[in-house]
């Protein structure tokens, strides 16, 4: 695309006015490998752009001023490797925005009992349940505190 402006929304991440192409946000939590992570076509040509909070303003040549909410994902994700080891159940969580984080766990996900708190946790974190076994039916979710 063709960018005629750039913006910073959050830490780590930008908004772009991309000419036909619309707004364009990216992630650039690592520099070197941008990716894109949402945008919206508009009616115009994106030929600027401002944010204000969660708002991205774009200056949109013909069709005047288009005004988009930008939210990024944050939620935790559960990512590979997930699997049993000999020190028990193993799972990988993904933190995008730092916290603190309760893990909870449930036998049928309509009863959720607190089971673990991660204390300032960021970045990919390791969770272990030393209790499970291969024959244990168990769910997990993280909520942040």
């Amino acid at each position: 695309g063709n960018a005629f402006g750039v913006t910073a929304i959050w830490s780590n991440y930008l908004c772009v006015a991309d000419g036909n192409g619309g707004l364009q946000v990216l992630d650039i939590s690592n520099p070197n490998e941008p990716k894109r992570v949402g945008g919206r076509d508009t009616s115009g040509t994106a030929l600027g752009i401002a944010t204000l909070d969660d708002y991205a303003l774009v200056a949109d040549g013909e069709s005047g001023l288009q005004v988009f909410r930008v939210i990024p994902d944050l939620a935790p994700v559960w990512t590979p490797p997930i699997r049993f080891t000999p020190e028990g159940f193993e799972a990988w969580l993904e933190i995008k925005l730092p916290g603190n984080y309760r893990i909870e766990v449930s036998k049928n996900l309509v009863t959720w009992k607190p089971w673990l708190t991660l204390t300032n946790a960021s970045g990919r974190v390791r969770v272990l349940d030393t209790t499970a076994s291969n024959a244990t039916i168990k769910f997990y979710r993280a909520v942040k505190e």
